[in-house]
């Protein structure tokens, strides 16, 4: 015998598969609606059904969609590709702020209270990093559906293995209840996260707090003689009083900035 079942008491319940009624969705949210515009400073020619933000301050635009819906798969795709193309000039950092305040007013909370209980950060600096990756287009695209055909699954495994900043792919997420409709299993399943799509993004961008110690530790794995120059470089102007060192937040490398100690001018030295 196969199928789904609910373990409840000492008895089984059999679950079937049924369609939702409603479009639905999850992550901390900014807007429902969001409005999207095709020109700057322009009025909203689209609305995203959902635009959420993660704990690495990238947005993250949610389309949800029936297996009803009688549109073709490229019109679907094409219309998520038209927000992200336009989510730079659509959306700035004061506009999510406003709205992710709003939201949580009605919860009765406020924005730098959602981020720190949803991702213990300062809001200050998240939204510093929002504003990055908005500007360098780092986006994460998720079509969510109670059905993900082969067709747009292809599609969506092909995009999310060309583009190397912006993650796309699709979550399936089927119910299954009882004959009564009193009992909901949900089961969802990702598509899109395929061995290519994992080399394409390479490493994930995770802020690192960079010092003079790590800086010289990194520097010990590369190769020579560049290496032994710069790490000599460090050395030599660390060993000076007049000259003051500054480092970056780089997840894979760091700048280290230096200059006159009682300036905040700094050069790029490495």
């Amino acid at each position: 015998m196969t199928g789904i079942f609910l373990r409840h008491g000492t008895s089984f319940v059999p679950l079937r598969e049924k369609r939702y009624d409603a479009e639905h969705g999850n992550l901390l949210l900014i807007r429902r609606e969001a409005a999207v515009s095709d020109v700057e400073d322009g009025g909203p020619r689209w609305s995203l059904d959902h635009l959420y933000i993660d704990a690495a301050g990238v947005p993250t635009l949610v389309e949800v969609k029936r297996s009803s819906d009688t549109r073709g798969r490229r019109e679907v795709v094409a219309q998520m590709l038209d927000y992200a193309a336009n989510a730079a000039t659509s959306w700035n950092v004061e506009q999510l702020r406003v709205w992710l305040d709003e939201d949580a007013q009605r919860r009765g909370s406020s924005a730098d209270e959602a981020l720190r209980a949803a991702f213990g950060v300062d809001p200050d600096a998240y939204w510093t990093t929002v504003r990055t990756n908005l500007a360098a287009e780092r986006l994460r695209l998720i079509f969510v559906s109670d059905a993900i055909g082969p067709e747009l699954r292809r599609i969506i495994e092909f995009l999310n293995g060309q583009m190397t900043d912006t993650t796309v792919m699709a979550i399936e997420v089927k119910q299954y209840v009882d004959a009564g409709n009193t009992h909901q299993t949900i089961v969802p399943r990702v598509v899109g996260q395929t061995h290519k799509a994992g080399g394409a993004k390479g490493t994930t961008r995770v802020k690192t707090s960079w010092d003079l110690e790590a800086v010289l530790a990194r520097l010990a794995t590369r190769d020579e003689p560049e290496a032994e120059i710069a790490r000599r470089l460090i050395e030599r102007l660390t060993a000076r009083q007049d000259v003051r060192m500054w480092f970056g937040s780089g997840a894979k490398d760091s700048s280290v900035m230096m200059g006159p100690a009682d300036t905040t001018a700094g050069l790029l030295a490495v």
